[in-house]
């Protein structure tokens, strides 16, 4: 969500529709704009024209604003697979746009969009942040808490170092949204979740049609003594005036957890408000915005508990700090800041957009548990998702309903399949490593489902998820609308898909030969014959649909493999397929024609 150049207007990525919403909060008015598949991050060149990433097409598109603010498409420009996030250089003569599933940055120059520069980033990269000073950009990626730093000036990528959440090894780190940096460029502010994915989790099997009790070491667990799993944060890092991180300086991560157990869950944007003063955090789950100090206030009963060591380079573990809990439309995603002092937050899910009064939030924040209102201002378009399908992507999302988790847990079914998809780990349950499987495309149609089978239906795992280890309360009805919107979901758009390379085309043959017999459980539509064979220790395992594996990392069911290459080399002991008698390039070939699909 940006501003008309005349600050007029809201001008709002609609996903559902692939269309930009043209709002005019005075007027009461909503205008749409047919942009293309999936628009998902907008930015400003210049005052008469903005451009929109279309992640379901590979291209951004570049529209034109009138003196009215009203938009116009001008031209779309051909990008990687599932562009994500754009920004513009400060001086207006540069844009770049990140291609998450080719994992890479690309500079474009903004008189005839010509390519300039780029540069391959790992962990499937998808935010974008630019210092004022314009000599550096900061990416963002979604897996391994992967933070880069790009020098504008040199041309380089390097790792950029953010403050750790834990010193706990059974955590990882993930990045959650939208990065920000503020006003003045000293801070650079990321979205971060520190995650339990290693202690055991304990399963329940339930008699015969019933639902299973709750786990108590699940992933909703909320027992003493038990691992809270999830830990959303914010992490602050010091910049010096080109935007490198201060040398001697390990930043600080501040809990984004919210005054009560309704307010928590990942943060999926963080924006620093016009003063400088406050963090806004949106908290997609919970329909909050969290609004959060920098510097702790002079009240002395306003500091929850504030620690850490910054010595040996390494950060304080959390901070955490008091918050204004700002209630918002369901699905909170982004906040743009108006004139006046305005705040003004997109709701997702519900579609609707509110304003909120940012100095007086500032004002409220030494009040624990202070809680502000957003006002309604508009909605979207209605969505061309079917109402069960909504109805069941609120419940995906949410992390404050009883029915889907235990208050306080911070879990939700997106959490872990993240933007419907996966997390990138391996869960270590009691009956062995897990890895989180991506629920891109229509899963019920390589039903039953799980590593193991055993599920008859979308529904039913959901369900059975719900109960037994988010903690929840959820009936079929919700579970089978969970359904509806997992099946609309679009399948994952890998940067070979569908090649016709002379390579590609041969690892075809090789994986189709019956000697190799990759295709024999591998076929159909799905390329799966969604059967159940026994191996790797187990009883029954099921075949995992091939489409789009390429975007699934890690591999087999308990992650043991973190490459397609990985996997290819476990078949050549005749376990599953038997790639032992290959040679160097027909793997090679083999692994390319996995990357198509």
């Amino acid at each position: 969500m940006i501003l008309s150049s005349d600050r007029s207007k809201l001008f709002v990525a609609d996903s559902d529709n692939g269309a930009i919403s043209q709002i005019d909060p005075e007027a009461g008015t909503v205008d749409a704009l047919a942009v293309g598949l999936v628009p998902t991050r907008l930015a400003r060149i210049d005052d008469d024209r903005i451009v929109v990433t279309l992640r379901g097409e590979r291209a951004i598109a570049i529209l034109n604003e009138d003196g009215d603010g009203a938009l116009s498409l001008d031209r779309k420009i051909s990008v990687g697979a599932e562009p994500y996030g754009v920004v513009t250089h400060p001086d207006g003569d540069h844009l770049y746009v990140v291609s998450s599933l080719s994992g890479r940055v690309d500079e474009l120059e903004t008189d005839a969009f010509t390519f300039t520069r780029g540069w391959s980033v790992l962990g499937e990269p998808r935010w974008l942040a630019i210092h004022p000073s314009g000599e550096s950009l900061y990416v963002a990626s979604a897996f391994r808490g992967t933070m880069t730093r790009i020098d504008l000036e040199k041309g380089v990528a390097e790792p950029l170092a953010l403050p750790p959440l834990s010193f706990d090894t059974n955590r990882a780190t993930r990045l959650t949204g939208d990065p920000s940096v503020s006003p003045n460029g000293a801070l650079l502010v990321v979205p971060m979740l520190s995650v339990d994915h290693q202690t055991p989790i304990e399963e329940v099997d339930p008699p015969e049609g019933m639902l299973p009790p709750p786990s108590s070491t699940g992933y909703g667990s909320m027992v003493p003594g038990a691992p809270k799993r999830f830990e959303p944060s914010i992490g602050v890092v010091d910049l010096d005036d080109s935007g490198r991180p201060v040398e001697g300086k390990a930043g600080l991560a501040i809990s984004a957890r919210g005054s009560d157990a309704s307010a928590v869950g990942y943060v999926a944007s963080v924006n620093v408000s016009p003063s400088g003063a406050m963090i806004f955090a949106t908290i997609e789950g919970a329909d909050v915005v969290l609004a959060v100090p920098f510097e702790v206030p002079s009240a002395p009963s306003s500091v929850v508990f504030e620690g850490g060591d910054n010595s040996g380079g390494f950060g304080p573990v959390t901070v955490f700090r008091p918050n204004v809990l700002v209630r918002a439309p369901a699905g909170p995603r982004s906040v743009a800041f108006g004139d006046d002092d305005q705040a003004f937050i997109f709701g997702g899910i519900d579609r609707g957009i509110s304003v909120v009064d940012a100095v007086e939030t500032e004002h409220v924040v030494t009040n624990i548990g202070a809680r502000l209102e957003s006002k309604l201002l508009k909605g979207l378009p209605p969505s061309t998702l079917s109402a069960r399908a909504q109805r069941g992507r609120r419940f995906f999302f949410t992390t404050n309903d009883s029915a889907m988790s235990t208050p306080g847990s911070s879990v939700s079914c997106a959490t872990c399949h993240f933007e419907g998809r996966n997390d990138g780990l391996t869960w270590n349950f009691t009956r062995g490593g897990r890895q989180t499987p991506s629920l891109a495309g229509k899963i019920s149609l390589t039903a039953p489902v799980r590593w193991e089978g055993d599920r008859a239906t979308v529904a039913e795992d959901a369900l059975m998820t719900i109960t037994g280890l988010m903690g929840g309360s959820a009936g079929n009805d919700i579970a089978q609308d969970i359904e509806v919107f997992i099946d609309q979901s679009r399948e994952v758009d890998v940067p070979h898909k569908g090649s016709t390379d002379p390579e590609v085309l041969r690892g075809k043959a090789i994986f189709e030969r019956p000697d190799v017999a990759c295709g024999t459980c591998h076929n159909g539509p799905r390329l799966t014959d969604n059967q159940l064979y026994p191996m790797f220790g187990m009883a029954q395992v099921k075949t995992r649909s091939l489409v789009g594996v390429a975007a699934s990392a890690p591999y087999l069911h308990d992650g043991s493999a973190p490459t397609l290459r990985a996997v290819l080399e476990q078949s050549r002991y005749g376990v599953m397929g038997n790639t032992g008698a290959l040679s160097e390039d027909e793997m090679r070939a083999l692994e390319r024609y996995l990357e198509s699909l």
